[in-house]
């Protein structure tokens, strides 16, 4: 896991410079999401994918650009390969170009610019599964685990728990913020514009119909946090 320290060291460094930004999504499993369609849950990721574009990043507060400006996504390889789900949600983020805040901005999203690729083949998407692996391990507590039939954590738990530190290190240096907690949306630094200015952001997503289930969370599940992956 060291070699990984340098890398990561020199993607934040990218951040930090403002060459690009980071965003990250995440569920709590405790907040279970109520009055739910089939149809909502057949296309779940679809949904939150749409979601996290549409906000995650702050297209709204994206200053104006007179001369206009086309947006591209190159996203990772979607779960539902079938040519009518890539159609429709292609038509669903070209959409947003009709938002009337986007469309200010002089913003444009052609469904040809939405496309996807394979994170093995783009070092920056390596990079971010490196962050969002490193995420994921210590929320869910992975960091705590002991092997069967051991007394103490594997090397491999360890060399993890090392390189989130490390990680974390980076995320408190690009945002300034010394109390950094993963685990929750983070703080704008720059008030609601930050969705779009801030280096880096968490967006701890939480339905808005949803029931509060302990029995989800860190003391009875081994998973009790989903990220994102697009």
């Amino acid at each position: 896991m060291e070699g990984y320290e340098p890398l990561i060291e020199e993607f934040f460094d990218l951040i930090a410079e403002g060459i690009f930004r980071m965003r990250v999504m995440f569920r709590q499993n405790i907040h279970q999401p109520i009055n739910l369609t089939q149809e909502h849950s057949k296309n779940e990721y679809f949904i939150l994918s749409y979601l996290f574009l549409k906000h995650g990043f702050g297209l709204c507060h994206m200053p104006p650009h007179p001369s206009g400006v086309r947006l591209r996504f190159y996203l990772d390889q979607l779960p539902d390969q079938s040519k009518e789900k890539l159609a429709q949600f292609r038509g669903y983020i070209s959409g947003l170009s009709w938002n009337s805040h986007i469309r200010r901005a002089g913003l444009s999203i052609a469904k040809e610019d939405i496309t996807q690729v394979d994170s093995k083949n783009h070092i920056l998407l390596q990079c971010a599964d490196v962050v969002l692996g490193s995420i994921s391990f210590r929320l869910n507590e992975k960091h705590k685990a002991i092997p069967a039939g051991m007394k103490r954590r594997g090397k491999r738990s360890v060399a993890k728990e090392r390189l989130y530190k490390f990680m974390l290190k980076q995320i408190k240096r690009v945002t300034g913020k010394d109390s950094s907690n993963i685990g929750i949306t983070t703080g704008l630094m720059t008030g609601i514009q930050g969705q779009w200015d801030d280096p880096y952001l968490h967006w701890l997503f939480v339905p808005e119909d949803h029931l509060y289930d302990k029995n989800q969370g860190k003391r009875h599940k081994k998973a009790p946090f989903d990220l994102l992956k697009l």
